[in-house]
């Protein structure tokens, strides 16, 4: 069975990411680029589920700081494809 964070990326895929979820997504790496996405690559134009692989690379390798940002992203990606939060 899927969780719901599965869910959303599979709905997510090839669909652009929004301006504000964008923002988001440069924020991540702005502000954890160094600690928590060392092993990933900013993409320029990524999709609603390339956001939600940074969310999770920051859920497994980030700090408690991460966690707020974490709940935007996810909860912009859950209203940018019709789902509920998560």
């Amino acid at each position: 069975m899927m969780s719901k964070a599965q869910d959303l990326r599979e709905c997510g895929s090839g669909i652009p990411a929004s301006p504000d979820l964008l923002a988001l997504y440069n924020q991540a790496f702005e502000q954890f680029g160094t600690a928590a996405l060392w092993s990933c690559r900013h993409i320029p134009n990524p999709t609603v589920a390339d956001v939600l692989v940074i969310s999770g690379y920051l859920r497994r390798n980030g700090t408690m700081k991460c966690r707020e940002l974490i709940g935007l992203i996810e909860a912009t990606a859950a209203r940018q494809t019709g789902d509920v939060a998560i």
